[in-house]
């Protein structure tokens, strides 16, 4: 399940590289938003098995 993450982690943050390097998102953003969604996920992964 961990490999499965983090590939899916690599590929939206290589899309969001894309994206941001083409010019359809602001560069500042597109880096950041592969670590934003990867810590909205990460946190209702912790909150979904804690409980």
């Amino acid at each position: 399940m961990a490999i499965f993450i983090v590939f899916l982690y690599w590929v939206f943050y290589h899309a969001m590289f894309v994206i941001g390097k083409s010019g359809g998102l602001p560069p500042m953003l597109a880096s950041f938003s592969a670590d934003m969604v990867g810590a909205v996920v990460g946190i209702w992964l912790t909150l979904r098995a804690s409980t």
